[in-house]
């Protein structure tokens, strides 16, 4: 069940297209994030570092080597982040993880200190969370490191579209980390990315995830395409094929519930259709799901929309106009 805390939608953003920019910047550093064009709805920006210092280890270049659950300093917490331009609330659900708020990735700290110039994607920002590894090598029993996991909870919010995030290891290079998604309130996790840490066809899950990840101690830079409309988005990152992850940045777009809408006003929006087209009463940005809330299309700033692309049916229009957002079903035939 969705936490309506807060209801509220993102105003004066304008969506526009990711997928002419996804995944244009593959490299040694992952992905890389595409330019978002101006109006972008951004719903969260985190950097991870409004958490205090709550780790084992005083040394940016290492992980928790004392691989306890007692000594190792993970703890659980909950914590909430309020989206940008709303009251709406993403929940941060952190299940043993440690907090380094001013460290750079491993190697950008050893290659400073080394006096050799540093390489650190600029995306990646100083401050993480670790999330502990199962360690089936140092942990000595009964105090065994059991395995983290950092939960982004955006269940308020309305429409995902994109995220774009950065991680790094505690030591050592070609270290990888698993994403996945949750669309059953946590009952089932999709695998978003199971990123194996060494270029590879041969992942558990799918060949999304051929990179090469040898440069994952100077930290490294990622995006994805979710695209879930009222899905009750849940995110969580892990660690993948034993090794200790480090998140530094986590940014989502999407839509938002609105400041103060006037719910006279948004009733006098029209959208309808007639002869395979689309048809709103004033411009609007749309975003076009089909009946099960998977995305099918989007434009901007459109009174007209052709529809005869698509099989006939039933489908979900989102409209954001200067009144807030409207949401209608729609027979396209």
């Amino acid at each position: 069940m969705k936490k309506k805390i807060f209801t509220t939608i993102l105003s004066g953003l304008l969506l526009s297209g990711f997928m002419n920019f996804m995944f244009a910047q593959a490299g040694v550093f992952g992905t890389g994030w595409g330019e978002p064009a101006p109006g972008e709805p951004k719903i969260i920006e985190e950097d991870l570092t409004g958490f205090p210092f709550f780790h084992s280890d005083f040394n940016p270049n290492e992980g928790n080597s004392s691989h306890t659950l007692e000594k190792a300093g993970y703890k659980d917490t909950v914590t909430y982040r309020v989206c940008i331009n709303s009251t709406d609330t993403i929940f941060y659900e952190f299940h043993e993880c440690a907090f380094a708020p001013n460290w750079q990735p491993a190697y950008g700290y050893k290659d400073s200190v080394d006096g050799v110039a540093s390489v650190v994607p600029a995306e990646v920002s100083r401050g993480f969370v670790e999330i502990a590894r199962f360690d089936t090598v140092y942990a000595k029993p009964p105090l065994d490191t059991d395995s983290g996991h950092f939960i982004i909870d955006m269940r308020q919010v309305e429409y995902v579209e994109v995220i774009q995030f950065t991680h790094s290891s505690c030591g050592g290079n070609k270290r990888g980390f698993t994403l996945r998604k949750s669309t059953d309130n946590g009952m089932t996790w999709d695998t978003v990315r199971n990123q194996v840490g060494r270029l590879t066809g041969n992942t558990p899950d799918n060949d999304l995830t051929a990179y090469d990840c040898q440069e994952s101690a100077h930290g490294m830079v990622w995006q994805d395409g979710l695209y879930l409309y009222d899905q009750n988005v849940m995110l969580k990152f892990s660690y993948c094929m034993g090794q200790t992850l480090r998140i530094h940045d986590f940014r989502a777009y999407g839509w938002v519930q609105q400041v103060g809408v006037d719910e006279k006003e948004l009733e006098k929006v029209s959208v309808y259709s007639a002869g395979k087209n689309l048809f709103l009463s004033e411009p609007s940005d749309i975003v076009i799901f089909d009946i099960n809330g998977r995305f099918v299309k989007k434009a901007l700033n459109v009174v007209t929309y052709s529809m005869s692309d698509l099989p006939e049916g039933l489908y979900i229009v989102k409209a954001r106009t200067d009144k807030g957002i409207v949401t209608r079903k729609i027979m396209n035939q």
